[in-house]
Protein backbone atom coordinates (compact mmCIF):
# COMPACT_ATOMS: atom_id res chain seq x y z
CA UNK A 1 0.00 0.00 0.00
CA UNK A 2 1.40 3.17 -1.17
CA UNK A 3 0.59 6.34 0.52
CA UNK A 4 0.42 9.46 -1.41
CA UNK A 5 1.50 12.71 0.08
CA UNK A 6 -2.06 13.68 1.16
CA UNK A 7 -2.43 10.48 3.10
CA UNK A 8 1.00 10.93 4.63
CA UNK A 9 0.07 14.36 5.83
CA UNK A 10 -3.24 13.16 7.28
CA UNK A 11 -1.48 10.20 8.92
CA UNK A 12 1.25 12.48 10.32
CA UNK A 13 -1.31 14.95 11.67
CA UNK A 14 -3.36 12.08 13.14
CA UNK A 15 -0.28 10.62 14.85
CA UNK A 16 0.69 14.02 16.18
CA UNK A 17 -2.86 14.58 17.42
CA UNK A 18 -2.88 11.18 19.14
CA UNK A 19 0.55 11.93 20.63
CA UNK A 20 -0.69 15.34 21.82
CA UNK A 21 -3.79 13.70 23.30
CA UNK A 22 -1.64 11.11 25.11
CA UNK A 23 0.58 13.90 26.47
CA UNK A 24 -2.49 15.84 27.62
CA UNK A 25 -4.03 12.80 29.26
CA UNK A 26 -0.86 11.45 30.85
CA UNK A 27 0.98 14.67 31.77
CA UNK A 28 -1.08 17.86 31.71
CA UNK A 29 -4.31 16.61 33.37
CA UNK A 30 -2.49 14.94 36.34
CA UNK A 31 -0.31 18.03 36.65
CA UNK A 32 -3.40 20.26 36.71
CA UNK A 33 -4.95 18.03 39.37
CA UNK A 34 -1.74 18.23 41.44
CA UNK A 35 -1.74 22.02 41.07
CA UNK A 36 -5.37 22.15 42.24
CA UNK A 37 -4.56 19.90 45.21
CA UNK A 38 -1.55 22.03 46.12
CA UNK A 39 -3.70 25.19 45.82
CA UNK A 40 -6.32 23.72 48.15
CA UNK A 41 -3.68 22.58 50.64
CA UNK A 42 -2.03 26.00 50.51
CA UNK A 43 -5.37 27.70 51.18
CA UNK A 44 -6.09 25.38 54.12
CA UNK A 45 -2.59 26.00 55.50
CA UNK A 46 -3.07 29.77 55.15
CA UNK A 47 -6.39 29.58 57.00
CA UNK A 48 -4.81 27.42 59.72
CA UNK A 49 -1.86 29.79 60.07
CA UNK A 50 -4.18 32.80 60.27
CA UNK A 51 -6.21 31.06 62.98
CA UNK A 52 -3.05 30.27 64.96
CA UNK A 53 -1.84 33.86 64.53
CA UNK A 54 -5.14 35.20 65.88
CA UNK A 55 -4.92 32.79 68.82
CA UNK A 56 -1.39 33.96 69.58
CA UNK A 57 -2.56 37.59 69.49
CA UNK A 58 -5.41 36.77 71.87
CA UNK A 59 -2.99 34.88 74.08
CA UNK A 60 -0.67 37.89 74.25
CA UNK A 61 -3.55 40.21 75.03
CA UNK A 62 -4.80 37.83 77.70
CA UNK A 63 -1.35 37.68 79.27
CA UNK A 64 -1.18 41.49 79.27
CA UNK A 65 -4.64 41.69 80.84
CA UNK A 66 -3.66 39.15 83.50
CA UNK A 67 -0.56 41.18 84.34
CA UNK A 68 -2.66 44.34 84.46
CA UNK A 69 -5.25 42.69 86.72
CA UNK A 70 -2.51 41.39 89.00
CA UNK A 71 -1.03 44.88 89.25
CA UNK A 72 -4.40 46.47 89.94
CA UNK A 73 -5.43 43.87 92.48
CA UNK A 74 -2.15 43.72 94.37
CA UNK A 75 -3.50 45.99 97.10
CA UNK A 76 -6.83 44.16 97.46
CA UNK A 77 -5.40 41.98 100.22
CA UNK A 78 -5.11 45.10 102.35
CA UNK A 79 -8.89 45.47 102.19
CA UNK A 80 -9.71 41.85 102.96
CA UNK A 81 -10.17 40.65 106.50
CA UNK A 82 -7.32 38.60 107.89
CA UNK A 83 -8.19 35.75 110.23
CA UNK A 84 -5.91 37.20 112.92
CA UNK A 85 -7.54 40.66 112.86
CA UNK A 86 -10.67 39.78 114.87
CA UNK A 87 -9.84 42.04 117.78
CA UNK A 88 -8.81 44.85 115.44
CA UNK A 89 -12.15 44.59 113.63
CA UNK A 90 -14.14 44.83 116.87
CA UNK A 91 -12.01 47.77 117.98
CA UNK A 92 -12.67 49.46 114.62
CA UNK A 93 -16.42 49.04 115.04
CA UNK A 94 -16.25 50.34 118.63
CA UNK A 95 -14.22 53.34 117.51
CA UNK A 96 -16.75 54.15 114.79
CA UNK A 97 -19.65 53.91 117.25
CA UNK A 98 -17.88 56.28 119.68
CA UNK A 99 -17.12 58.77 116.88
CA UNK A 100 -20.73 58.68 115.69
CA UNK A 101 -21.99 58.87 119.29
CA UNK A 102 -24.31 55.85 118.92
CA UNK A 103 -24.92 52.71 120.95
CA UNK A 104 -23.72 49.60 119.17
CA UNK A 105 -24.45 45.96 119.93
CA UNK A 106 -22.77 43.24 117.93
CA UNK A 107 -25.49 40.60 117.87
CA UNK A 108 -23.81 37.76 116.07
CA UNK A 109 -20.71 36.95 114.14
CA UNK A 110 -19.00 33.87 112.89
CA UNK A 111 -15.57 35.08 114.06
CA UNK A 112 -14.94 31.75 115.71
CA UNK A 113 -15.60 29.84 112.46
CA UNK A 114 -13.50 31.86 110.01
CA UNK A 115 -12.08 29.90 107.10
CA UNK A 116 -9.63 31.47 104.64
CA UNK A 117 -11.42 32.54 101.47
CA UNK A 118 -14.82 32.56 103.17
CA UNK A 119 -17.16 35.36 104.14
CA UNK A 120 -17.50 36.71 107.66
CA UNK A 121 -21.06 37.64 108.73
CA UNK A 122 -21.68 40.31 111.35
CA UNK A 123 -25.07 41.47 112.65
CA UNK A 124 -25.03 44.84 114.38
CA UNK A 125 -27.74 46.90 116.07
CA UNK A 126 -27.05 50.62 116.27
CA UNK A 127 -29.24 53.13 118.08
CA UNK A 128 -29.02 56.86 118.55
CA UNK A 129 -30.06 60.03 116.81
CA UNK A 130 -31.09 59.46 113.22
CA UNK A 131 -28.28 61.61 111.81
CA UNK A 132 -25.71 59.84 114.00
CA UNK A 133 -26.95 56.42 112.90
CA UNK A 134 -26.50 57.52 109.28
CA UNK A 135 -23.03 58.83 110.15
CA UNK A 136 -22.18 55.41 111.61
CA UNK A 137 -23.33 53.65 108.43
CA UNK A 138 -21.34 56.10 106.33
CA UNK A 139 -18.25 55.55 108.49
CA UNK A 140 -18.41 51.80 107.92
CA UNK A 141 -17.89 52.46 104.23
CA UNK A 142 -14.66 54.33 104.97
CA UNK A 143 -12.86 51.70 107.03
CA UNK A 144 -9.88 49.76 105.77
CA UNK A 145 -11.86 46.57 105.16
CA UNK A 146 -14.23 45.99 102.29
CA UNK A 147 -17.62 45.63 103.95
CA UNK A 148 -20.54 44.29 101.99
CA UNK A 149 -23.63 45.82 103.56
CA UNK A 150 -26.09 43.01 102.95
CA UNK A 151 -29.09 44.51 104.70
CA UNK A 152 -30.01 47.74 106.44
CA UNK A 153 -33.21 48.28 108.34
CA UNK A 154 -33.71 51.64 110.03
CA UNK A 155 -36.63 52.05 112.39
CA UNK A 156 -37.47 55.49 113.78
CA UNK A 157 -38.00 55.64 117.54
CA UNK A 158 -40.58 58.06 118.84
CA UNK A 159 -39.79 60.39 121.69
CA UNK A 160 -41.66 60.44 124.98
CA UNK A 161 -44.50 62.48 123.48
CA UNK A 162 -44.93 60.03 120.59
CA UNK A 163 -44.39 62.78 118.02
CA UNK A 164 -40.65 63.35 117.88
CA UNK A 165 -38.89 60.78 115.69
CA UNK A 166 -35.33 62.12 115.95
CA UNK A 167 -33.98 58.81 117.27
CA UNK A 168 -33.58 55.64 115.23
CA UNK A 169 -32.42 52.07 115.50
CA UNK A 170 -30.58 50.44 112.62
CA UNK A 171 -30.22 46.71 112.13
CA UNK A 172 -27.24 45.96 109.88
CA UNK A 173 -26.04 42.73 108.39
CA UNK A 174 -22.48 43.07 107.15
CA UNK A 175 -20.40 40.68 105.12
CA UNK A 176 -16.63 40.79 105.16
CA UNK A 177 -14.42 38.77 102.84
CA UNK A 178 -11.60 36.83 104.46
CA UNK A 179 -8.24 36.67 102.71
CA UNK A 180 -6.77 33.31 101.81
Amino acid sequence: MKFNSGHKIILSVSLLSILALIIVVLVIIPTAKNIQTITNNTYELRVYMEKKYQESLRSRLTKKKIDQIKAESSDYDLHLFNKNDSLLLIQHLEKISKQANVNQVINSTNLDQIMPGSKLQISVTVSGKYSEVLEYINSIENVRYFFNVESVRIIPNSGGDGLNYSNATAYLTLGLYVSK
